[in-house]
């Protein structure tokens, strides 16, 4: 086929690479415009135009499609199909049908999950087990053309935004390739999208990087790992920037104060009635601390004898009553140090302090003392 092809990012070059390397034309590239980087300011070009200008194809970078002379220009390329891979921008009824195979997408999901800009980080944030590359079909919304051809792959538990990136990026070219040979054959079998299942995959910007200890330890875990390497979690010390890069959760060890009879005492029944003694606030009412009434399966209280895990979104006053304030450093070592969170606490192994290089955490320890009891966050 004779193809163009449109996209912006590092994401999109290993698949124009394999492009440029198949039996395909490549006839022409369209990328967003340089853009000013740095205290300098001077314009910077894409990953995708560095590379194409190196393979010699034409670079066509208009600011708009909405100009006669702009389409009549895309239309002179007598293409086949249009290739679209992290373009950042919606394109047109006009463009999409221009060619006669359309436009085919190459996004960093198993759609309908995660439609939006940032589908990569969002997985991991999110704690999915999997997740992959999907060849859609082009429409005018956004993300929710049909879908061609997917690949899955898991999401390790050491998976970074960084690296999971890199992995996607390098399954677009093949999967693509196999979707244009099955078109030319006409054996393509689009399958329309339901409703996304998830959050919708937003930008990433600076703020959401900055830790709240008051989330749960697994939560922020994530956000540690899927915001790598931007914009990096970070909390702050004395009022300084403190970023993170590596953590580990870690049991909470801090014991509930509440008073917890022994099997057959008062507050247990047969019925499987909560043990917990402690007085339970009226404002939260939960069923499960108030001596003496059925334990509710979906909400069951730590405080009481069953054992059982308590949800995030429900927190017993009796156990939060003895534990230190979310974002204490509750334990150092020589090689670490162990921060309380709303639920668990987190080790942390790597970090970054301002003006500094990335450092294990015992090289900070060593002229960065931290005292049990110091809280971060607090700038």
């Amino acid at each position: 086929m004779r193809l163009i092809f449109m996209g912006t990012p590092d994401f999109a070059v290993p698949t124009l690479d394999a492009l440029v390397r198949s039996e395909h034309e490549v006839a022409a590239v369209y990328t967003q415009q340089d853009k000013p980087q740095g205290r300098s300011g001077k314009p910077v070009p894409s990953p995708v135009k560095v590379y194409a200008e190196a393979a010699g194809i034409p670079v066509l970078q208009p600011a708009s499609f909405r100009k006669a002379e702009v389409l009549e220009e895309m239309r002179g390329f007598s293409a086949d199909a249009i290739i679209v891979v992290a373009f950042s921008r919606i394109l047109k009824k006009r463009v999409l049908e221009m060619t006669p195979y359309g436009c085919f997408n190459v996004h960093a999901s198993l759609l309908p999950r995660y439609r939006g800009a940032a589908p990569v980080q969002w997985a991991i944030l999110e704690g999915e087990q999997e997740t992959g590359v999907t060849i859609m079909q082009m429409d005018e919304g956004l993300d929710t053309g049909d879908i061609l051809n997917q690949v899955t792959i898991p999401i390790e538990p050491d998976e970074t935004g960084d690296s999971l990136f890199e992995k996607l990026s390098r399954l677009g070219g093949p999967l693509l390739l196999e979707t244009l040979k099955e078109a030319e054959a006409g054996e393509l079998h689009p399958v329309k999208q339901g409703e996304s299942p998830t959050v919708y995959a937003a930008m990433l910007d600076k703020s959401m990087g900055r830790i709240d200890f008051s989330r749960d330890a697994a939560v922020i875990e994530r956000y540690i790992r899927g915001l790598y390497s931007w914009p990096s979690a970070y909390t702050d010390r004395d009022g300084k920037i403190l970023k993170i890069y590596k953590a580990e959760v870690v049991e909470e060890e801090t014991e509930c104060p509440a008073e917890v009879p022994a099997a057959g005492e008062a507050g247990e029944t047969d019925g499987g009635t909560c043990a917990c003694t402690a007085e339970q606030p009226e404002a939260m009412d939960c069923p499960a601390c108030a001596s003496g009434t059925e334990q509710p399966e979906a909400m069951e209280c730590p405080a009481c004898a069953s054992g059982t895990e308590q949800p995030e979104a429900m927190e017993c006053p009796a156990c939060a009553a003895g534990r230190p304030a979310p974002g204490t450093v509750i334990r150092v070592t020589k090689k670490d140090f162990t921060v309380q969170c709303g639920r668990g606490a987190l080790k942390i192994l790597e970090l970054q302090p301002e003006g500094k290089r990335r450092m294990r955490t015992a090289d900070y320890l060593r002229g960065n003392p931290i005292p049990e009891g110091t809280r971060l966050g607090q700038g």
